[in-house]
């Protein structure tokens, strides 16, 4: 007596637990962003900086900044630093 091949049936169980998986409900996750303090100084150096025309694309008057917003201004300002020569 031949045996039946077991590919059909792995790929029957697969499919299953893959439907079954869409019914599952997940958890979001997520990174949340730290926000700089409203009173840090960040915010003094940072219109400096845009003062100075070394910063192009800033939010004026939407705060708090994200750490990540900070540290993208900074950037900017370091990479348009030869506008100063």
């Amino acid at each position: 007596m031949r045996r039946p091949h077991p590919l059909p049936l792995l790929l029957t169980l697969v499919q299953g637990a893959l439907s079954l998986a869409t019914l599952w409900p997940g958890t979001a996750s997520g990174q949340a962003t730290t926000n700089v303090s409203v009173h840090d100084l960040a915010y003094r150096h940072v219109e400096r900086l845009v003062a100075e025309g070394l910063i192009d694309t800033v939010h004026i008057g939407q705060r708090p900044y994200s750490r990540r917003e900070v540290a993208r201004l900074a950037g900017e300002a370091e990479r348009n630093l030869p506008r100063l020569e």
